[in-house]
């Protein structure tokens, strides 16, 4: 494909998601604080965890993070239903200590 074929295409493409592309855009400067919300609804979930004695706690090879409470790391060979033993954890001690009910970030995906 030459230069100006490229070009073209990308210009095609740009075109075609141009609607969605500004709509996202319009929300996004309609509410710039959600990006403040979030990163505090984290800071937030890190100290609850922190403060529940959860840094660092380890199911199997699977473990919160000694640096950041709200992240789960494989320290070798950690199964998925180690993951999701912690994550049904968090949500306990969350919804017990604030009665708020955390929408994970992943996709589980199978039987559970």
């Amino acid at each position: 494909m030459d230069l100006d074929a490229a070009k073209d295409r990308l210009i095609a493409e740009v075109d075609r998601h141009t609607e969605g592309l500004l709509d996202a855009s319009h929300r996004i400067h309609e509410h710039p604080e959600l990006l403040f919300e979030e990163r505090y609804a984290a800071e937030l979930l890190c100290d609850m965890l922190e403060g529940a004695g959860l840094k660092g706690a380890r199911l199997g090879d699977a473990a919160f993070s000694e640096r950041h409470a709200n992240f789960i790391v494989n320290l070798g060979r950690a199964r998925a239903a180690d993951v999701k033993g912690l994550m049904d954890l968090a949500t306990r001690v969350v919804r017990r200590r604030l009665g708020v009910e955390l929408e994970p970030e992943v996709r589980l995906v199978g039987e559970w």
